[in-house]
């Protein structure tokens, strides 16, 4: 039978795997590397015009350009709705009337209530392995802003970020905004999506729009927000503006002010038109190159940061179980 000071040890040594695996699980970094450029397109059949991007948001129902894509090394992300359905998605006919609580009015959907076990069950059985069984790397969560309007659907939707990593723990998982909740979701996602960054689409108005106010000064305290969580996460944030892509001149205007604004803060941008039904490659000429090195540094701050903790918990763990032996031989 083992004396007092071995066991001692084993128990010490059994924390330090506790401390190694939790602060790893807590500073991950992100599945995703090295990327310059990314799309969000939900048409078809523009494989040669999304090939020339390194990341694509995608709609979960294409087929071959999947698998084009994959073998070009685009990093394919297929979407889901966290919190509606429109009707069109596979696994909407197995969304019942109960299941919903209001209507997203601008895009035609139903809201559904995400705290519901059997939504869930839809999410993590149906919607992620339909979308994964098409050959996409990852999948883009959306509608998290939702539980802004319906605040008792927060920690639910936490929830359902934090599931689908368990479940599907190599899968790259990119969430737009939901910055209420952001920093409790930060460490179990790849990469955040801030929608209508610099500018955006009024649907009153029907006109494209730059921030300005009080409302620009709201933005820039959320950059400055994932800046942070970017920092010490290694999480991506990919900055979406809008504009209209039949305008060159506002196009141009629009790229290069979005695109000088992401480079201040090391985000990826793009710039679409609001239904996403094209491909701006227009852009990749706005892509400052400094981006990608602002990034990369920003990220082996985060990494710098996951191996302080991981050296200070052994440390500390180290010198209890010397502390530990001496006393006992004393």
């Amino acid at each position: 039978m083992l004396d007092m000071r071995w066991r001692t040890v084993f128990l010490s040594l059994f924390l330090l795997v506790v401390a190694f695996s939790s602060i790893t699980l807590v500073y991950g970094r992100s599945r995703i590397e090295r990327i310059n450029s990314f799309v969000v397109y939900y048409g078809d059949d523009r494989v040669e015009e999304l090939r020339m991007f390194d990341l694509a948001i995608l709609s979960p129902l294409l087929e071959e350009e999947i698998v084009e894509l994959n073998n070009y090394g685009v990093i394919t992300i297929g979407y889901v709705s966290l919190t509606t359905v429109g009707g069109w998605e596979p696994w909407a006919k197995n969304v019942s009337d109960d299941l919903v609580v209001g209507s997203y009015v601008e895009w035609g959907e139903k809201i559904v209530n995400a705290c519901d076990c059997r939504w869930e069950k839809i999410l993590l059985n149906q919607a992620i392995p339909y979308i994964l069984g098409k050959g996409f790397k990852g999948v883009f969560l959306d509608n998290l802003d939702m539980v802004d309007n319906y605040p008792f659907m927060k920690n639910c939707v936490i929830k359902l970020v934090k599931d689908i990593r368990k479940k599907y723990p190599n899968v790259i998982i990119v969430v737009n905004r939901g910055f209420t909740i952001v920093e409790d979701i930060a460490p179990y996602v790849d990469a955040v999506l801030f929608e209508d960054f610099g500018t955006f689409y009024d649907f009153s108005k029907k006109q494209y729009l730059k921030w300005s106010g009080s409302d620009y000064v709201w933005m820039i305290n959320v950059a400055e927000k994932l800046r942070k969580l970017s920092m010490k996460y290694g999480i991506i944030v990919l900055a979406l503006g809008y504009a209209d892509l039949n305008n060159k001149t506002m196009l141009n205007e629009y790229c290069e002010y979005v695109s000088n604004l992401a480079s201040k803060y090391g985000f990826v941008s793009y710039v679409g038109n609001i239904y996403l039904n094209k491909v701006n490659t227009v852009y990749l000429s706005f892509i400052k190159n400094c981006d990608i090195e602002e990034r990369e540094s920003k990220q082996k701050v985060g990494y710098a940061n996951n191996v302080y903790f991981l050296a200070l918990a052994t440390a500390m763990i180290l010198t209890i179980i010397f502390i530990v032996i001496w006393l006992r031989k004393r």
